[in-house]
């Protein structure tokens, strides 16, 4: 289970970071033009610029994947379901841009792919967990030995 949360842990880093800094982009640059963006990609989508897109990256992906790896370093009880909101997060996030952008890339496909996994390894963790109660309680560690 180490190296399950040790993969994790590097994810939602990736995804955190990419996440805040892309969308921090968006933001203060509407246009796109710092990423490369044209607005052009926006027009199946209700966006008429980046910000709104920006700040939902930001937000659902970036603070969110900063969270969920909070909760699993210090091994948080629920971690494992922090991680399948957030593996959700990205995949649906990723699904929906190919659906309003009707462009595939091949980061959607890389970013796609650490949201599922995130979701398999969260599952993981869930069952681990109900087999073993004891093993990712926080408390736990606090606990004095007899």
């Amino acid at each position: 289970m180490k190296i399950i949360r040790i993969i994790s842990l590097v994810l939602l880093l990736i995804n955190g970071f990419g996440a805040f800094l892309g969308g921090f982009a968006m933001i203060t640059d509407p246009t796109g033009a710092s990423l490369q963006l044209c607005l052009d990609c926006l027009h199946n989508s209700p966006f008429a610029n980046y910000f709104i897109p920006g700040l939902i990256l930001l937000l659902a992906n970036g603070v969110s994947s900063f969270i969920a790896f909070g909760a699993v370093m210090v091994k948080y009880k629920y971690y494992p379901w922090l991680m399948m909101v957030q593996g959700s997060i990205l995949t649906g996030w990723i699904a929906i841009q190919m659906i309003m952008l009707q462009v595939t890339y091949f980061l959607h496909f890389i970013f796609g792919g650490m949201g599922i996994l995130l979701i398999i390894f969260a599952i993981i963790l869930v069952k681990h967990q109900k087999n073993n109660p004891r093993s990712n309680m926080f408390w736990s560690y606090f606990r004095v030995q007899q």
